[in-house]
């Protein structure tokens, strides 16, 4: 075995592997407060991302502010992902509520053609006629 790794065992202090989770925990963290920050320059430029706005069109905007010196480049890429993915559903939503919405009113005439299937039957049978 390697006497510096024997010698490493049992030191006190954080692992490698615990200063990683600290570093991640702490981008986690700045992830809101950086987006708020984005979503602000955006605001403020009078910048809207659309479904065609490329990465490279959100970066050379957000770049011209002096706040986004501070910014790391993960979380600008994971704002611009989630702001295009938000606009995406929405874009993409429209068209599946009315198909949703057009299913669900024929289920609800077939269910009505349905009841008054069995209303006949349920007259035929019993020899009666339907109410009026």
């Amino acid at each position: 075995t390697d006497t510096r790794f024997a010698n490493m065992l049992g030191q006190p202090g954080s692992t490698p592997l615990d200063l990683f989770k600290f570093y991640v925990e702490d981008l986690k963290a700045r992830f809101h407060d950086e987006k708020k920050i984005v979503k602000d320059i955006l605001k403020d430029r009078s910048f809207s991302v659309e479904v065609n706005t490329t990465f490279e069109d959100f970066a050379h905007i957000i770049s011209f502010d002096k706040r986004a010196a501070t910014l790391d480049a993960g979380n600008i890429k994971l704002t611009f992902n989630s702001v295009s993915a938000t606009h995406s559903i929405v874009v993409d939503r429209t068209p599946m509520a009315t198909t949703v919405a057009v299913i669900g009113q024929r289920q609800r005439n077939l269910g009505r053609g349905e009841s008054d299937v069995r209303l006949g039957l349920q007259c035929s049978v019993l020899g009666t006629q339907p109410a009026a």
